[in-house]
C-alpha cells in the first residue's frame, strides 16, 4: 500500500481494530478511494478463506466516513460520529475476498443535505478496475449527537 494521504485515525472516529480500511488513496470533492490489503490480522479473517463478500459494506461505509472526515479536517472543525442508515442494492461478485488481495474502494456522494447523505461505493481490483461489490449507502451524522442521544433517552423515559 501506498502511505495514506490522510492518517485515518485523524479522518475516523473509529479506533484499532475496527478500522477496517489501511489508507487513502485519493480525495476530491467528489470521490474518495481507499484500499486495503487482505491479511490474517485484519478483523472478520476467517483461514483457508479471507473475508466474506458482506464486510465491502463495512468498508464502503468507513470510506463514506473517512470521505465526511476529511472534509472536516481541511474546514478546521472536529470529527464527528456518524451512522449507517441503510445499504441499497448491495451485490457482490464473489462469496470471499482472498489473502493477499489488495483493494480499492471508491464512495461518491450523490446527496448530501442536514446531515443526511447517500454515497454510490464500489470495491475494485486495482490492476484491473474490476468492480467487485457494489451498493449505496445512507448515513447520518448528527450535529449535536449528545443532545440526540439525550432527545432519545427523554423519549423512553429513562
Amino acid at each position: 500500500m501506498s502511505q495514506s494521504l490522510y492518517p485515518l485515525d485523524a479522518v475516523l472516529p473509529h479506533r484499532a481494530p475496527m478500522i477496517l480500511i489501511d489508507g487513502i488513496r485519493e480525495w476530491s470533492e467528489h470521490e474518495i478511494r481507499t484500499e486495503l490489503t487482505i491479511r490474517p490480522s485484519c478483523p472478520f479473517f476467517v483461514g483457508g478463506k479471507g473475508i466474506a463478500a458482506h464486510i465491502a459494506m463495512e468498508w464502503m461505509a468507513q470510506s463514506c466516513a473517512a470521505f465526511i472526515g476529511v472534509e472536516a479536517l481541511r474546514a478546521q472543525q472536529p470529527v464527528k460520529i456518524g451512522f449507517l442508515l441503510g445499504t441499497r442494492n448491495f451485490s457482490a461478485a464473489l462469496d470471499w475476498f482472498g489473502e493477499g488481495e489488495t483493494l480499492e474502494i471508491s464512495a461518491r456522494p450523490v446527496y448530501r443535505d442536514a446531515g443526511m447523505g447517500q454515497f454510490d461505493c464500489a470495491v475494485y481490483r486495482p490492476a484491473g478496475k474490476s468492480e467487485l461489490a457494489k451498493a449505496q449507502l445512507t448515513v447520518y451524522q448528527p450535529d449535536d449527537l449528545s443532545n440526540l442521544i439525550q432527545d432519545q433517552t427523554s423519549e423512553r423515559g429513562t
